[in-house]
């Protein structure tokens, strides 16, 4: 009888990608360079703009001046303890006691999703960050201001550059919904309510725009590529043609 070794793959991937790409982040840290690109996957492959790497999002930067094995712990408690006061100081907008919004923060802080993905980081990352997302663009909508607006950009800049876009997708339409009924409640006048919409839209558009600096390694890479350098030496300016698909 053939005698194996039992191993539970159930985290495999965390150990292999999540961990490693922790350590490379690290590594191209101490080595004095931007971890752009990874070289040894495939023929090349997006680092930093990974969205399993997601070396941008703040929940990952401290991986560039702390050892992952010794930061990893303490992070998952940060993460979880954000989680748990955004649940909280959500509740208590809209006058909830003390005690309703201390249960909600320890519910959501610590539902099954959160703690099933805490390990992984990406999703839970996005979950974690969205009651801070809402109390910002709910400030926003109630009293647009402009202070206001730039913490909801930046809230949600935050959301974009957590990682899986499965999970960002499904935290941007809870919070598309809840910006349509929050504004619909507040009784205002419908041109008040249309700019309201309109500047938490912007506030989400913002967040698109500072996620766009995970094309970075594109243009790297496109920059020391021989046909970009052939056919811009070789004419005044790039066919219209090939401007499109540059935008695309």
């Amino acid at each position: 009888v053939e005698v194996s070794r039992y191993v539970s793959a159930a985290h495999g991937d965390v150990w292999q990608h999540r961990i490693m790409f922790q350590r490379g982040q690290r590594d191209a840290w101490l080595a004095g360079r931007f971890p752009t690109w990874n070289p040894h996957i495939f023929c090349g492959f997006p680092f930093h703009a990974n969205c399993t790497s997601a070396v941008l999002s703040p929940f990952n930067l401290p991986y560039f001046w702390f050892e992952p094995n010794v930061v990893r712990g303490p992070l998952a408690i940060v993460r979880l303890w954000i989680a748990g006061v955004g649940a909280f100081f959500f509740a208590r907008r809209f006058a909830i006691s003390w005690t309703g919004a201390f249960l909600s923060g320890l519910t959501w802080m610590l539902c099954s999703f959160n703690i099933h993905w805490l390990l992984w980081g990406l999703p839970s990352n996005t979950t974690i960050w969205l009651p801070m997302l809402l109390i910002a663009l709910d400030r926003l909508v109630v009293a647009p201001a402009p202070g206001r607006f730039s913490i909801a950009g930046f809230a949600a800049i935050v959301l974009f550059l957590s990682g899986h876009p499965e999970t960002q997708f499904q935290a941007g339409l809870v919070a598309a919904l809840y910006v349509v009924a929050r504004a619909w409640r507040l009784g205002v006048s419908f041109h008040s309510t249309v700019w309201r919409l309109f500047l938490a839209f912007l506030a989400m558009c913002i967040g698109l725009a500072g996620s766009a600096a995970a094309l970075w390694p594109f243009f790297d890479q496109l920059m020391d590529s021989v046909d970009w350098a052939e056919n811009i030496h070789s004419r005044a300016s790039l066919p219209a043609q090939a401007f499109l698909l540059f935008l695309l």
